[in-house]
């Protein structure tokens, strides 16, 4: 009887140890695409599972014509975890452009807590998406560089996060502990 019960408990142990195993590799299994090329800016708002649907409204609709000084999106599957989003597009405009484009972002952000100045930035901010789902979609707008720098965050924690340290938002991490 005890050899019975000392080779249940062996295979019971060993099923445990292939389900732990299992699980550890499938939640280890992610896929990264990073795209750093101003002409796959279209192609990067087609990969699956964002979250605000569709490309954010503080982003321009093309970059044609545009000065891009920086371009890079990076897009991981976390498996079974969901997508992570991150995406950074820093432009350089003359003073009429900047003028416009500050504009065109005060109208998207209506009702958002960032639009203009706030606590998040130190310069002016404007944000389509805040918060929510765990995503941020804005523009910092930097008057004396003449540039804007374009951000969307989608389940990106502080630490691994790659864009500019001027554009990441006050208390990010908190933030992304508060979202709805």
């Amino acid at each position: 009887m005890k050899l019975k019960r000392s080779a249940a408990a062996r295979f019971c142990a060993a099923i445990i140890l292939i389900s732990a195993l299992i699980s550890l590799l499938s939640c280890a299994n992610y896929d990264e695409t990073v795209i750093t090329d101003v002409g796959e800016y279209d192609e990067l708002w087609e990969l699956p599972e964002l979250r605000t649907v569709e490309r954010p409204a503080v982003f321009p609709e093309t970059l044609d014509g545009m000065n891009v000084e920086k371009f890079s999106g990076t897009h991981t599957t976390y498996f079974p975890l969901g997508t992570g989003w991150q995406v950074e597009l820093c432009a350089a405009f003359d003073e009429d452009g900047i003028k416009d484009e500050e504009a065109r972002l005060e109208k998207i952000c209506a009702g958002s807590p960032v639009c203009g100045e706030s606590d998040y930035f130190e310069m002016p901010a404007f944000a389509s998406v805040w918060n929510e789902n765990y995503c941020f979609a804005y523009a910092v707008v930097n008057e004396d560089e003449g540039e804007v720098t374009y951000v969307y965050l989608q389940l990106i924690e502080e630490g691994d996060l790659t864009i500019s340290d001027y554009a990441v938002p006050k208390n990010y991490e908190m933030e992304m502990e508060t979202a709805k």
